[in-house]
């Protein structure tokens, strides 16, 4: 079952023959001895080596076994790819990181003519912030509202390092910076990905520009900007039209909504102004269901 010499000896009917055999171990997978499951900042170097060993199948110490090391994922170097294992069947290399904080951190060891390999992994921990952009994806910015009513999509922003990785755990503070608004929310912290969200954000009491702005510490704001208008389904919020003009309109989903006793409808307001006495038809056409005007 070890490592040596034997001597078989068979007989048969008085007949015997002997013959000597060498029993040699092979190696198989490497065992990892320490340096796995560490962390360090992006692009930064581990403050241990991986070290394997290499045994045979009975756990023995096996030495002058070809190892190597590889980067699987992530990114980074070794100190050495290529090593033997000593006399303890130790065998090991120095880790430095990848750029990104995201992309797993993987190195494999492996012993030449075993196909199981080995696997360390490490966590790259993203820098300081350095800058602060819309979160992507995000279409807070320049979105209408009705006014004195909340924002249909909340502003969030991305924090990142200075090689762009998101940076979770850094506080964000939103602040209304113009419009007469009110926020819930305006501390928030990152999350993994590096967005922060603000809780809620309502427009001010009158139409025009709304302003909210995102800081934190020296980065430079982000700010996001949202137009107040008047409730487009109530008579201040009409659509303006003038006489001889044609309005084509398509009513949807999104259009004001009345319930009457024969059902629910959807309506578009529309305001006329006169100035004069004026002699007036308007007229109501649709291909696909009845109109009705009310005046």
């Amino acid at each position: 079952t070890g490592v040596g010499t034997a001597t078989i000896t068979a007989t048969l009917d008085g007949l015997s023959a002997t013959v000597s055999v060498t029993v040699t171990q092979v190696a198989v997978a490497p065992v990892v001895v320490s340096g796995n499951f560490q962390s360090a900042p992006v692009s930064g170097t581990l403050s241990q080596p991986i070290i394997v060993r290499v045994t045979d199948r009975l756990g023995v110490a096996m030495a002058g076994q070809a190892v190597t090391f590889a980067i699987q994922s992530g990114g980074g170097s070794l100190s050495a790819t290529a090593v033997n294992s000593d006399v303890a069947g130790l065998a090991q290399s120095t880790w430095t990181l990848g750029a990104s904080s995201v992309a797993p951190q993987r190195v494999t060891a492996a012993v030449n003519g075993v196909a199981t390999t080995t696997l360390f992994s490490a966590t790259a921990l993203a820098g300081p912030p350095t800058q602060m952009i819309v979160a992507p994806g995000n279409t807070a910015d320049g979105q209408v509202g009705t006014m004195g009513t909340a924002v249909a999509v909340l502003p969030a922003v991305e924090v990142r390092d200075v090689l762009g990785n998101p940076v979770a755990g850094a506080t964000v503070t939103f602040a209304v910076t113009s419009g007469g608004g009110s926020l819930t929310g305006g501390t928030a912290v990152t999350d993994g990905a590096g967005v922060a969200t603000v809780g809620s954000w309502t427009l001010g009491p009158a139409a025009g520009v709304n302003t909210l702005t995102a800081s934190l510490a020296a980065l430079t704001p982000v700010v996001f900007t949202a137009n107040g208008v008047a409730d487009r389904c109530a008579a201040e919020g009409a659509q303006p039209i003038a006489v001889g003009v044609t309005v084509t309109s398509n009513l949807g989903a999104t259009d004001c909504q009345a319930t009457f006793p024969e059902g629910t409808v959807r309506f578009e307001f529309y305001r006329l102004t006169l100035v004069a006495t004026t002699p007036l038809v308007l007229d109501m056409a649709s291909a696909t269901f009845d109109t009705w005007l009310s005046i």
